[in-house]
């Protein structure tokens, strides 16, 4: 699994926060055959190229509830 760590760091006081956010990679592959494959941080990235990639190389008409259910961590 892959995790993508954002640090963000603030000045309190005398002492540095830092704080860690940890996003986890998705991705959507298509049929073996098709060898598409989308993968981002930004799942809304993942839906979206999926949803494209849906309608112009297969001409298919899916949701992004259909995306979502196809959807995996990396």
């Amino acid at each position: 699994m892959r995790v993508l760590l954002s640090v963000y760091g603030k000045q309190i006081g005398g002492r540095k926060e830092v704080v860690i956010v940890a996003e986890k990679l998705k991705k959507v592959e298509c049929d073996p055959k098709c060898g598409f494959m989308v993968q981002s941080h930004d799942e809304k990235e993942v839906v979206e190229i999926a949803l494209q990639h849906a309608k112009k190389a297969h001409k298919m008409n899916i949701t992004e509830k259909d995306v979502k259910g196809m959807m995996k961590d990396a």
